[in-house]
């Protein structure tokens, strides 16, 4: 959904003329109801409202061209649906279009018909409520709640079909409870067991391992296996690394960079001699079809000049000499043959100088490539390869092959041998460079990790077996070693970083070898520290001894090799535990997928009590692990296998897949429904929701009792996204409302306003006519009564206002509009001849009261409007959505402004007492008029009411009342 947007048809002339037609037909059918206005003066207000509505559609019809041309095409489908509109025949206009229907309403005024016209006035606007809605990009009042309703509708078939599949999903797991025999539950049973138990086991493996530092040891052995491969790498690469022979390359670079220079020369001499020659041709032949050959050699010649600029290349100067020569000749000789002709002979001798000295540039090219070969094969004598160098020397041998052939196309791919040649050399000499600062950098990583270790084998608890300690000196010769390396390769000293490489690797195997048999020691020396614990410091009687000693046992610490019998015990009940679930009720696949999963968890059982008792703990944690995800794993198959064991549970089974296909069938209709919802978001949850009903049902045809209760857990999973989702997209169209209807609301109180405002100036004019005359003229007393009838229009739709804003919990602006209504009232009665044709001062107070509250009014609802577009703007930010239904749905008008507005209320009350005070200070002795006083009782009852709905306000947030003065009497 959009939010109200506000661009730029909201500024033209397009959206100010609908404005005014839409006020214009707001006002029509006043007068009409009144029947005081004369016909004339309302066909004529008619024919102004039609010729508008004409002059509006030209515009619009103006406009798409223009945004055609400016490429603006959310404008364009506002226009296009604009038109549409402004033709449409509904069926509720009686299948007239706009301006038509504004003509019928014409007629019946002429005919006398007021009914009828107003009620196609009201048409009118309607229709013309709905293009302002079009043409601003909005959404109306109406549509919003239809929407609304759509949603409402679409969770409440959503909430059904999620209590059927819960239902549903309740029965299917009783139904494979009774399907389960003895066998069944023993299996699940025992194999809940045997998690819990090896669970157990696991953590108390990992927290002997911790507390012994087998753990910790083990990561150590892990880490320096690791560092013992890469410092082995490291020290091969180094052995062949040779930074003082960097140089031997070099004649070979610089005979290919030779070969490559006379090669593009070459090149060049020769394209600007075919340039030439085919010059010379066009010439003699005199032929002016095709492309002029002047142009042809002028193109060429600022090529080669812009080489020549670029390079400095004499090859590239010559041959732009040449053609800009032979262009100039032939210009010059324009249609005379014989200056053609020599023309054409000088190119053509000149092209075959630039082929002679292109063929030159090639023989030298090709020496320069013999040399560089012979560089090559030099530098491999004195060094190993490198894998650049070989590809180097590939390429130079197929450009030396090449090379030596006449075919024009030959010279073309040695020179792009050559530039292989080069491009691997020069590789190759790049790597050479960024070897040594690799290599010491991998040396200086290595010296770390080392370091790192050793202090984790100082860090381990003691007792410390002598092979850890060590290792650690071990450890601490391979850092030293590392770091020589490391400098040895950053000063380019290959040999020396070889050597110190290989002091490291050999320090690093010392260290492993060491820690080879320090984790049995440490193992034995845990279980040994055991019976230490037995031991008391002191005793006070035999009978407290032997009551200490039974305590240090018990709390003595598990030794690995008990740990290990009891995985092993645990291993064999897994393998009894696989041979009962052929006597279970699953079906066959489920028994074989039980079998195998407790087959692979006593494997890694197993394997995990041989590891603890070589003292790897870790690696047996491991294994546990494994065991566990196995044996979940087969208590997964054991629940979802079961099947139906007697014709009664598998006719309930079926019933249950009807009932299933039922509501995937009525899930479709409802996702169906929802892709037809306008302005619908796509619910994939609801799809999906059938779809895994549709599975279910095939589960539940097939006996797969618990595959079939996961899957209907999974369809009321999806169904809770499903109205989520649904729930998230009502609140917004609940935000698109209010805010639609804080603007019609806003734009009828400025509607009023101006009603308001025309009144007081007529009220204001009349009175300043009238003078000290008690009775008006014929003229003015009509005139007041179009007033006073205006006045109970507007009051009649501030009612009408307050009713609407009512109804969303707004109470405090509602009240602020029904005193604006009793003002309109009583100034309309007063202006009316019933109340005397009253436009004195007092008349003239009560209308300004209302146009000072519409006024606050209309501010309060302005500032609610920025306020919810900054809300907007940080909700979008933020992406929080808010999920309020019912009593807990968000009020259109939120309490701080309500409040603001009350004390305003409030404010303006005793400002009022205040005026009457100044304006009658008779009040003050109690002989004032009764006009007078029934202005008093009116702001008496003002405040009264302020004060009422002050109270609810208080109760609606909880606010206990203040507590009652001595003697004043509660209420």
């Amino acid at each position: 959904m959009r939010l109200p947007q506000f661009g730029s048809l909201h500024r033209t002339t397009l959206h100010r003329g609908l404005v005014s037609l839409v006020s214009l037909a707001l006002v029509l059918p006043a007068p009409l109801l009144a029947q005081q206005r004369d016909t004339t003066s309302i066909l004529e207000e008619q024919e102004l409202l039609r010729r508008k509505l004409q002059l509006l559609k030209r515009t619009m019809e103006a406009l798409i061209p223009r945004l055609e041309k400016e490429g603006r095409p959310r404008a364009l489908d506002l226009l296009r649906e604009g038109l549409a509109l402004l033709d449409k025949r509904g069926a509720d206009s009686g299948q007239l279009t706009l301006e038509e229907l504004m003509d019928r309403a014409r007629d019946d005024v002429q005919a006398g018909q007021v009914a009828t016209s107003i009620q196609r006035q009201e048409q009118v606007i309607a229709n013309l409520e709905r293009l302002l809605s079009v043409l601003m990009d909005r959404e109306d009042v109406q549509s919003l709640e239809k929407s609304l309703a759509d949603l409402k509708e679409m969770r409440a078939g959503i909430e059904a079909l999620r209590g059927e599949e819960q239902k549903l999903r309740e029965d299917t797991q009783k139904l494979r409870e009774e399907s389960a025999n003895a066998a069944q539950r023993s299996l699940e049973e025992q194999l809940s067991k045997l998690s819990k138990e090896q669970r157990e086991l696991l953590e108390r493996n990992e927290q002997a391992g911790r507390a012994s530092g087998a753990l910790a040891l083990e990561q150590i052995e892990r880490e320096l296996e690791t560092l013992l491969a890469r410092q082995k790498v490291d020290r091969e690469v180094l052995e062949s690394w040779k930074p003082q022979d960097s140089g031997r390359l070099d004649e070979a670079t610089a005979a290919l960079d030779a070969a490559r220079r006379e090669a593009a020369r070459a090149e060049r001499l020769a394209r600007a001699a075919e340039e030439l020659r085919q010059a010379a041709e066009s010439a003699r032949s005199g032929s002016t079809a095709g492309e002029d050959p002047t142009a042809k050699l002028d193109e060429a010649a600022a090529r080669e000049e812009r080489q020549q600029r670029v390079s400095n290349d004499e090859s590239a100067a010559k041959a732009a000499e040449a053609l800009r020569k032979a262009s100039s000749a032939l210009r010059q000789a324009g249609a005379d043959a014989g200056a053609r002709q020599k023309a054409a002979d000088e190119a053509q001798a000149k092209a075959a100088e630039l082929a002679a000295e292109a063929q030159q540039r090639r023989a030298e090219a090709q020496a320069a490539r013999e040399a560089a070969a012979k560089a090559l094969a030099k530098a491999a004598q004195a060094g190993e390869q490198a894998p650049g160098e070989r590809e180097a020397g590939e390429a130079i041998a197929r450009a030396l092959e090449q090379g030596a052939k006449a075919e024009e196309p030959a010279a073309a791919q040695a020179a792009k041998a050559t530039e292989d040649a080069a491009a691997a050399l020069q590789r190759s000499a790049e790597d050479q460079r960024k070897l040594g600062p690799a290599l010491a950098s991998s040396q200086n990583e290595g010296a770390q990790t080392a370091e790192r270790l050793a202090r984790g084998l100082e860090s381990l608890p003691a007792p410390k077996p002598a092979g850890e300690e060590r290792a650690r000196e071990a450890l601490q010769r391979a850092a030293e070693a590392m770091k020589q390396a490391s400098a040895a390769a950053r000063s380019q000293s290959g040999e020396a970083a070889s050597e110190n490489a290989q002091r490291a690797e050999q320090a690093l195997q010392e260290a492993r070898e060491a820690l080879s048999g320090a984790r049995e020691q440490r193992a034995q020396s845990a279980a040994n520290a055991q019976g230490s614990q037995q031991q008391g410091s002191q005793q006070q009687g035999s009978q407290q001894q032997g009551s200490q000693q039974q305590g240090s046992q018990q709390q003595g610490a598990q030794s690995q090799q008990s740990m290990a019998q009891e995985q092993e015990r645990l291993a064999q009940e897994a393998g009894k535990a696989a041979e009962q679930a052929s006597e279970a009720s699953m079906s066959p696949q489920a028994q074989e997928d039980v079998q195998r999963e407790l087959e692979q968890a006593r494997e890694a059982m197993q394997r995990a009590s041989s590891e603890m008792q070589s003292g790897r703990s870790s690696s047996a944690a491991q294994s546990q692990r494994e065991a566990l995800d196995a044996l979940e794993r087969a208590r997964e198959a054991a629940e979802q296998g079961v099947r139906p064991q007697t014709p009664e549970q598998e006719q309930q089974a079926a019933a249950q897949a009807r009932r299933q296909e039922e509501i995937r069938q009525r899930l479709l209709e409802l996702a169906q429904r929802n892709k037809e919802r306008r302005n619908a978001k796509p619910s994939p949850s609801l799809e999906q929701a059938a779809q895994k009903a549709s599975e279910a049902g095939e589960s539940l045809d097939e006996g797969e009792l618990g595959e079939a209760e996961e899957q209907e857990q999974q369809v009321e999973q999806q169904l809770d996204q499903a109205l989520e989702e649904l729930e998230k997209e009502e609140d917004q169209y609940q935000r698109l409302r209010q805010e639609e209807l804080l603007f019609r609301i806003a734009e009828e109180v400025e509607a009023l306003l101006r009603a308001e405002n025309a009144a007081l100036g007529a009220v204001r004019e009349i009175d300043a006519a009238r003078g000290e005359a008690e009775r008006l003229s014929r003229a003015d007393r009509l005139r007041l009564r179009r007033v006073s009838d205006d006045l109970r229009q507007a009051a009649a739709r501030t009612e009408e206002v307050a009713s609407a804003i009512a109804a969303e919990r707004a109470l405090v602006f509602a009240h602020v509009f029904r005193e604006i209504r009793q003002d309109l009232d009583r100034v309309a009665r007063d202006l009316d001849d019933e109340g005397g044709n009253q436009t004195g001062l007092r008349t003239q107070t009560v209308l300004e009261n209302a146009i000072e509250t519409s006024q606050w009014a209309l501010g309060a609802l302005k500032d609610e409007q920025k306020r919810r577009e900054d809300e907007e703007r940080e909700r979008r930010r933020q992406q929080q959505q808010q999920q309020q239904q019912g009593q807990n749905q968000e009020a259109l008008v939120p309490d701080s402004a309500e409040l603001k507005l009350l004390r305003q209320l409030e404010v303006d009350t005793l400002e009022g007492l205040d005026r009457l005070r100044l304006v009658y200070p008779e009040l003050e002795n109690g002989t004032a008029e009764p006009e007078v006083l029934e202005d008093v009782l009116r702001l008496a009852e003002r405040h009264e009411r302020t004060s009422r709905l002050f109270a609810q306000f208080r109760e609606r947030l909880g606010i206990p009342p203040p507590p009652a003065k001595e003697g004043e009497r509660k209420p």
